[in-house]
């Protein structure tokens, strides 16, 4: 019996053991019945678990079924430091955040055919980390190899839809294949396909939407995911990165009045000629005072102004003024 004749009766006895029609079949997601499986892939369609990606310099589009084996998602506040004599602690200058992506997921197969359908999946997945070129020429490029990834709300832009309209944008650095040798494989002549494989993603993020917060303390990208157009809740600020509003203050803190407009150096200060230089403590205590929304009487302009009782900040006991 040859391949395609053990595809037919595989899915033949499928067929009988399911008990479905054509109609029903086609329904839960199988093309054909040689692309039977297991159930999983009605569920993947079914509650849209799927680990999808998009290659932006090439257009082509792949998918795998959402069985994550792991995911971490790294947010890093990266901080320039400078120490200064005199200073206990260094003037530090923000320089932006960013996002590292890493996640696994496993690749199982029901039937022979799944089997290799998935293997021709991760070449195609391996093959568009090389970029595009121009003219024919190997020494051209043209295209750096960026993706798009969507998993569900976790890996998204906001709004769920389609890949190439809310896919996270991303530059992976890596793919690692791991065969489960354990499972087995189905072995033709001259080949070897695996059963199950797991695969890991390493993916630097590239947001291509707003981040960061507006002067009146509002989030600048809100709403991503429409909930307040779709009627859901009252308070849907933010969204990101999961897709969750943000919550509202405690009523005990409210948000401050005051705007900060700058932050960065906090307790620095220039002289004539432009050269930032360490502040003073009355500096650096007006600009603790402003970070944090409170008064302070202490002019930083007056950079050798003393400090009196009056000027210190107090000390509060909150817990204190909670059971008081």
């Amino acid at each position: 019996m040859g391949f395609t004749d053990t595809l037919l009766k595989a899915a033949e006895d499928a067929k009988r053991a399911k008990n479905l029609s054509p109609e029903r079949m086609k329904e839960r997601g199988y093309e054909a019945w040689d692309k039977w499986d297991d159930g999983s892939t009605y569920y993947a369609n079914h509650k849209k678990l799927w680990i999808k990606f998009f290659s932006v310099h090439t257009g082509r589009a792949l998918k795998f079924k959402g069985f994550l084996t792991d995911f971490s998602d790294k947010f890093t506040s990266n901080w320039n430091e400078e120490t200064v004599y005199g200073r206990m602690d260094p003037i530090v200058t923000y320089q932006g955040t960013s996002r590292g992506l890493n996640f696994g997921f496993g690749v199982p197969a029901a039937t022979e055919y799944e089997a290799l359908d998935n293997f021709a999946k991760l070449s195609l997945l391996i093959s568009l980390l090389y970029p595009g070129y121009s003219g024919g020429s190997s020494t051209s490029i043209s295209s750096a190899p960026l993706f798009k990834v969507q998993f569900s709300n976790w890996v998204d832009t906001g709004g769920g839809g389609k890949i190439q309209e809310t896919g996270l944008v991303g530059a992976i650095k890596g793919i690692d294949f791991t065969p489960d040798l354990e499972a087995g494989f189905f072995d033709l002549v001259g080949s070897l396909t695996p059963k199950v494989f797991n695969v890991s993603i390493d993916m630097t993020v590239l947001h291509t939407h707003a981040l960061g917060w507006n002067a009146d303390g509002t989030w600048r990208n809100n709403d991503p995911w429409g909930l307040g157009a779709a009627g859901i809740g009252t308070n849907l600020e933010g969204g990101f990165p999961y897709g969750q509003p943000f919550p509202e203050n405690p009523p005990e803190i409210p948000l401050p009045d005051k705007q900060v407009t700058q932050t960065t150096n906090v307790g620095a200060s220039e002289d004539a000629e432009g050269h930032r230089t360490g502040g003073t403590q009355e500096m650096e205590q007006a600009a603790a005072e402003q970070l944090l929304g409170g008064g302070t009487s202490v002019d930083p302009t007056q950079a050798g102004a003393p400090m009196t009782s009056a000027d210190a900040p107090q000390t509060v006991n909150y817990l204190d003024r909670e059971n008081s």
